[in-house]
């Protein structure tokens, strides 16, 4: 009970507490009843003789010149929200000497950071005993302290006075704490660390945040599958729409991963697969997947994921487009199908629990940096991957460098021609693509400037349907 009674004392005092501003004007007159409200008076003591203004005033220490008898008062820490005035009163009660000043900083918890709000030299006798008022614009955010200092040279009784201090914002301090900033306790249901205003599963221990990828709307693959030869190069060979949400904890380790993977057109004579990578998670890391189609044609492990890649988490979602798609959804006026969606569902923890490779960070997963490939008519290691994207350990790497494949491991280039057009394009928001038998390069008019331009030019070719930008007779 003593921090309650302590904070809720501080607010009938003359030192507001958690309202919009933190004042003082010494009226109390003695330190102790300021010191245990948070203010800090070094070399400073209270006064009735002239002051400023009221009963009371707070008086320095003869101002001697020494750095080490210069008087020092801080406030309570503040909570500052950007605006408002921050004002006060001082006067010098007499002038010997040289110099006398009056500095004013702010400085935050962290002691990285002061700020100076004011500051003033007395330099002539004119200046006694004048009240001087202060007002200066704060516009900063956080937690801070106004700190005083009054220093002066040439002895004497010369002392500095201040009074009628406002400064704008909350009081932040904890008296029963040794005065330290007030640590915020936050609705947290399920207890997690999260406060629940940020935590989208906040009865939920075991989650805390979803992410999406996309961030908004959603991606499209689409492939040419007679790699490593140009072939058609109509790029509507598979098409498929995508969207991930991953859920991570408090500690943004992944829980789990949903996808939404939407099959639109399959344009090929051969029976292409589709798979994915998640490059850099351990495979054991997975406990489970469910939600794939057909895998009769690839080797699986228990836990769902594809043997043989034993560095990468990698994913079969079908081995045969025709399956579920007969019909191919590019032929012009020719009878079309329904999309086929797939839900895909990837758990890495149980109830907090890991898989046996370990918890995956968010980081480490990386969604935005995904893998996905297509397999050409169930010939497991003849592998397309978008352009730049490393093959799995099951590729037949053989077929780099044929036809019109320029791969180039040692340089870094993959599944890119000499002229460096890609056999996959990842682009977000759904797309239009081209007709069957119909060069993506004449339906979209400055495909061949953005692949020339390593996508710094036109990267508006496929979106922009004004003029000179496709031509729709030779899109689906």
């Amino acid at each position: 009970m003593k921090k309650i009674t302590l904070i809720i004392s501080l607010i009938v005092l003359s030192v507001s507490g958690f309202a919009q501003t933190v004042t003082n004007d010494f009226e109390k007159g003695e330190k102790d009843q300021y010191t245990e409200s948070c203010w800090s008076m070094e070399g400073l003591s209270m006064i009735n003789v002239s002051p400023i203004s009221g009963s009371w005033s707070i008086r320095s220490a003869s101002l001697s010149g020494s750095e080490s008898n210069a008087s020092r008062m801080a406030s309570p820490w503040v909570k500052f929200t950007g605006s408002g005035n921050f004002t006060f009163k001082h006067k010098l009660t007499a002038f010997s000497g040289t110099w006398k000043s009056i500095t004013v900083r702010l400085s935050n918890n962290n002691d990285t950071t002061t700020i100076l709000l004011y500051s003033y030299n007395y330099l002539k006798t004119s200046d006694v005993s004048k009240v001087i008022s202060v007002s200066v614009p704060v516009n900063v955010n956080g937690i801070y302290q106004v700190n005083w200092k009054m220093s002066g040279a040439g002895g004497g009784d010369d002392r500095i006075m201040v009074d009628d201090i406002s400064i704008p914002g909350t009081y932040w301090s904890d008296p029963s704490e040794d005065c330290q900033p007030l640590k915020v306790v936050f609705a947290d249901a399920d207890k997690d660390g999260v406060p629940d205003s940020q935590d989208e599963y906040p009865n939920d221990p075991y989650r805390a945040f979803n992410n999406y990828y996309p961030a908004s709307d959603t991606g499209t693959l689409a492939f040419e599958d007679n790699w490593p030869n140009y072939g058609d190069y109509d790029m509507n060979d598979l098409v498929l729409g995508y969207k991930f949400k991953v859920v991570s904890n408090a500690q943004h380790n992944v829980v789990e991963v949903y996808s939404t993977l939407v099959l639109r057109a399959n344009g090929a004579l051969m029976d292409d697969g589709f798979g994915f990578q998640f490059p850099g998670v351990n495979p054991a890391s997975v406990i489970s997947v469910s939600g794939t189609g057909n895998q009769t044609a690839y080797i699986m492990n228990s836990n769902g994921t594809e043997t043989g890649n034993h560095t990468d988490a990698t994913f079969i979602l079908f081995d045969k487009s025709h399956r579920y798609m007969p019909q191919w959804n590019t032929i012009k006026n020719a009878a079309g199908v329904s999309s086929v969606t797939f839900n895909l569902y990837i758990k890495f923890m149980n109830n907090g629990n890991p898989g046996q490779g370990g918890a995956v960070n968010i980081s480490t997963l990386n969604i935005s940096g995904w893998n996905p490939f297509m397999v050409v008519n169930g010939q497991r290691g003849r592998e397309i991957h978008l352009p730049g994207y490393k093959p799995t350990q099951m590729a037949d790497q053989s077929l780099f460098g044929t036809g019109n494949d320029d791969t180039r491991t040692g340089a870094g280039k993959y599944y890119k021609s000499a002229s460096n057009l890609p056999w996959a394009l990842d682009i977000f928001g759904k797309f239009s693509y081209p007709a069957e038998n119909q060069d993506i390069s004449g339906a979209y008019l400055h495909f061949g400037d953005w692949v020339q331009s390593s996508g710094s030019a036109y990267p508006d070719w496929f979106s922009t349907t004004g003029s000179g930008y496709r031509n729709n007779t030779l899109i689906y």
